[in-house]
Order: C-alpha cells, then sequence, then structure tokens
C-alpha cells in the first residue's frame, strides 16, 4: 500500500501447501495467464527478425499435430470426424484460434473434455507444477485428440498459448531469454523474473494453490 512517498507493505501466509516456509517481500510468483502475451511478444520478436512468419504451418516444427483431424461437433464421439481443412498456423496459436482449448461447459459435459482431462493435458483448469508433464508427452497426448473446430474458426482458451510454449524450446527459447532485457520487465524493476528461475530464485518460490474438485461417481 502506498500513498505519495509514504509505503506499507505487510506479508502474510506461507509459501505454498508443502512449504511451510513463511511468505516474503521478495517471494516469487508464477505469471499464471500473464505468461501469454509474453509468450506472444517473444513470438512477434522473431517474426520482426523473419525468423518466423505469420501463416507458416506448425507442422515441421511440431509434426504432433500435424494432419489434423476435426470433431462434427462439440459433442461427438471422438471418431466422429472430418479432416481439417488446412495445417494450424502461428497466427491460429497467436489468436487462440488453431481449433482446440478449454470447453466452457459444466464437467463431463462432453467426450472430449472428459478426454482432456483424463489425458491430463490442462485445458479443463489449472494444476500444480508437480502435476505438469513434459513438453514431450503432453504435447504427444494432444495430438492423440480430434480439433474441437477447423483452425481459423474459432476462439478457444488456453491451448494454444500452451503449444506457443512447447514451440519456444525449438524457435522462442533465445527469444524469451532476451525478451525481459527488452521491454517492461526491466523499466519496472523486476528483479526475480526468469526463463526459467534460478536456483537460488526458486528457494522464495511460492507454490500454486489449486484444488482440482473430486471426479463423480458414475
Amino acid at each position: 500500500m502506498s500513498r505519495q512517498e509514504d509505503v506499507h507493505v505487510t506479508t502474510l501466509g506461507i509459501l505454498g501447501l508443502d512449504n511451510p516456509a513463511p511468505m516474503r517481500r521478495d517471494t516469487i510468483f508464477r505469471l499464471a495467464s500473464l505468461s501469454k502475451p509474453v509468450t506472444a511478444v517473444a513470438a512477434m520478436m522473431l517474426l520482426e527478425e523473419c525468423r518466423l512468419r505469420l501463416d507458416d504451418p506448425i507442422d515441421s516444427w511440431l509434426p504432433e499435430l500435424a494432419n489434423r483431424r476435426v470433431l462434427k461437433s462439440i459433442t461427438s464421439g471422438l471418431d466422429e470426424t472430418v479432416p481439417a481443412l488446412r495445417p494450424i498456423t502461428l497466427r491460429d496459436l497467436l489468436t487462440f484460434r488453431m481449433g482446440i482449448g478449454a470447453v466452457m461447459a459444466p464437467p463431463n459435459s462432453a467426450p472430449i473434455q472428459r478426454a482432456i482431462r483424463k489425458l491430463k493435458i490442462g485445458g479443463d483448469g489449472p494444476r500444480r507444477p508437480g502435476q505438469m508433464l513434459p513438453a514431450d508427452e503432453w504435447l504427444r497426448r494432444l495430438g492423440r485428440l480430434p480439433l474441437m473446430a477447423q483452425p481459423g474458426e474459432r476462439w478457444l482458451y488456453q491451448l494454444a498459448s500452451d503449444v506457443l510454449g512447447v514451440l519456444d524450446r525449438a524457435r522462442l527459447r533465445s527469444a524469451l531469454r532476451r525478451l525481459p532485457r527488452r521491454t517492461h520487465f526491466r523499466a519496472a524493476r523486476y528483479e526475480g523474473h526468469g526463463v526459467p528461475c534460478s536456483e537460488r530464485q526458486a528457494r522464495s518460490f511460492s507454490d500454486v494453490v489449486c484444488v482440482q474438485p473430486p471426479d463423480p461417481v458414475a
């Protein structure tokens, strides 16, 4: 809390469910969904350098997402599909129109929703860091699912940004590391930012608290 030159700071709580260490002024928190524009800016930096193009298919970088099938409707069974009309592009990832994402409906409303939850892909809500899959396995599981809509056809939250994050490993890592030096991170004096966190930063890291509801009894 601040008013003119008078600043008052209070810390409360602990670092995580499994870490009773007290919260401190320099505790580091995940950016959560704010990482979406950060990752997008990194991609735009590579576009500016002509190392990527908006309408390039992502097939060559992420072959797990090539030759997509698309559900006939959001409530269709996973085998009720038609071929995708075109490949997924970088533009689709940046605009959240790759064709798959979070289903904004009550749990278990559609077969694709149940499959996403079963495969632990993450489009059904956030997970604690310890529950996150390795990138290669996450992408392999995502590639087993059909799309919910044709690429470029419909805005769907979450998973497109996750795929862009996986693309980071092949094309964006250098841009992500340069990003804090070129943007508001430095101007705002964010001392603890990084991709990834250093060992020193990890010691003051606050875990994400996320309680998953129990699966309904059949």
